[in-house]
C-alpha cells in the first residue's frame, strides 16, 4: 500500500484492494497463459489479463483488465490500472524499488565503516552525505544516541528534537504502533515505512542486543 500511496500522486489507479500489507522487494511480469506457481509473497506481479493465468494467483498483483469472478478473491492485494498506464506503472515501481536497493547498499557501507573502527558520528555524516538525507540512531525510549550532521531534514519539529536529543513524540508513537500491530515486520534488514503523522517516508533497521530489541537506525 505504501508503494501505491507514493505513486498514486503521479498515476491514475482504477481500483486498489489491499488485504495483506506486505513488504515488496521485487517485480515480475507474467505473460498470458504463464503458470504463476510457485509465486513469491515478496514480489509484485504484473500481468495484462489475470484471467489468462494458469494456477494459483500471486498474493500481490497488478493487472490492466478487471479480474474475472472466477479468480476474484484469490489474490490478497490487487491493483487495477488502465491499459495505457500499465507500462508506466511497471517502470515506476521498478525505479522505486531500485531506489530502495540503493539505500540498502548505503546501509551496508555504514556497517563496513563500523567494522573498520570509524566513529559513529563520522559514519552517519558520511552516509547521509552520499544519500543526501539525514540519519539518527535512537533507543527504545526515543533518545537520539547519534545523528548525522548537518541535519538535512527540513522539518522544524525534527530540527528542534535533534537539538534536544529526543525524537518527536509523534514519530515514537508511530514506531510503537508498528511494533505492536505488525508481528510480521521484517527482521534485522532495512525496510521502508511511512509515518502518516509526519508525512515522512523513512528507511529503518532494528538494533538488537543479546537477542533483544535495543533501538533503531
Amino acid at each position: 500500500s505504501e508503494i501505491m500511496e507514493k505513486l498514486s500522486t503521479k498515476l491514475s489507479i482504477s481500483t486498489t484492494t489491499i488485504g495483506h500489507n506486505i513488504q515488496i522487494y521485487g517485480v515480475r511480469e507474467l505473460l498470458p497463459g504463464e503458470v504463476s506457481e510457485p509465486a513469491k509473497d515478496d514480489l509484485l506481479y504484473f500481468v495484462h489479463d489475470a484471467g489468462l493465468l494458469q494456477g494459483t494467483l500471486p498474493q500481490s498483483l497488478v493487472c490492466a483488465a478487471p479480474l474475472p469472478d472466477a479468480v476474484r478473491g484469490q489474490a490478497a492485494n490487487v491493483i487495477q490500472v488502465s491499459p495505457a498506464q500499465y507500462d508506466t506503472l511497471l517502470c515506476a515501481v521498478r525505479d522505486l524499488l531500485n531506489d530502495a536497493y540503493r539505500l540498502q547498499a548505503l546501509y551496508s557501507s555504514m556497517l563496513q565503516m563500523i567494522f573498520d573502527g570509524r566513529g559513529v558520528s563520522g559514519i552517519l555524516s558520511s552516509i547521509a552525505d552520499r544519500a543526501d538525507s539525514s540519519i539518527v540512531v535512537i533507543n527504545m525510549g526515543g533518545k537520539i544516541l547519534a545523528h548525522s550532521a548537518p541535519f538535512r531534514l527540513k522539518e522544524p519539529l525534527w530540527a528542534q528534537s535533534v537539538q534536544q536529543g529526543y525524537c518527536p513524540a509523534e514519530f515514537m508513537e508511530h514506531i510503537r504502533a508498528l511494533r505492536q500491530a505488525d508481528a510480521s515486520q521484517p527482521g534485522a534488514g532495512p525496510y521502508v515505512r511511512y509515518c502518516e503523522e509526519m508525512g515522512l517516508y523513512y528507511l529503518c533497521s532494528k538494533i538488537t542486543r543479546d537477542g533483544a530489541l535495543f533501538g533503531y537506525v
